[in-house]
């Protein structure tokens, strides 16, 4: 049989040339075999996810958290440190006697006391997880004695109704200073929670 073979030009005739068109050719099957096999793996794969995003309901925007319905009259003091509600939610300068907070479309809370209305808005003034409500934070600011520059308190509300129909608010406090420049924080540490009571 004569020598077909690319290399016979340079190698002696006793090899048997057509073995490397062979091993060419086992190399030439043996990819395709690979990519017919990654292709299948894929396929399956993609189906499974897609199965997957089928059961959970897959979407472009993550599902929004419910609100818990807070909606009641309170009184606006709460128990036992008399605390104004009013001045929690809404800043109010002093004590409104009562309050009463209802739901609005979308998960607002409007706060009505004796001729002010005030609404919350969800993911500007409040966020909701785990049926809680999270009130945006609250900072105070305060100079201090040298070498204090400054001190800096955040406090955190969740809010949520008691069996009894109260509102409970559970609170946590980070703070902060500047000390010859540097900053230093510390831990948030829970503190005693505030309670006010349905309106009688």
């Amino acid at each position: 049989m004569p020598n077909t073979s690319p290399f016979a030009s340079r190698w002696p005739e006793a090899y048997d040339w057509h073995m490397f068109d062979f091993i060419g050719d086992e190399r030439g099957a043996m990819r395709a075999a690979t990519h017919r096999s990654l292709a299948h793996v894929l396929r399956r794969h993609a189906a499974f996810l897609g199965v997957l995003c089928s059961a959970a309901a897959c979407t472009t925007v993550p599902p929004t958290t419910p609100c818990p319905d807070l909606s009641g009259t309170y009184a606006d003091l709460s128990e036992p440190s008399a605390v104004s509600l009013a001045t929690v939610l809404f800043n109010a300068p002093s004590s409104v006697g009562t309050l009463t907070l209802s739901r609005a479309a979308n998960d607002a809370l409007v706060v009505s006391t004796v001729g002010e209305r005030h609404i919350l808005r969800p993911g500007a003034d409040f966020s909701c997880a785990d049926g809680q409500f999270e009130l945006g934070a609250t900072t105070q600011t305060a100079s201090a004695v040298p070498p204090l520059a400054s001190t800096r308190e955040v406090t955190r509300y969740i809010f949520q109704r008691l069996a009894d129909g109260s509102l409970v608010a559970h609170r946590s406090v980070t703070t902060s200073a500047v000390a010859y420049g540097i900053p230093f924080s510390g831990p948030a540490h829970r503190v005693p929670d505030l309670v006010w009571n349905i309106a009688r």
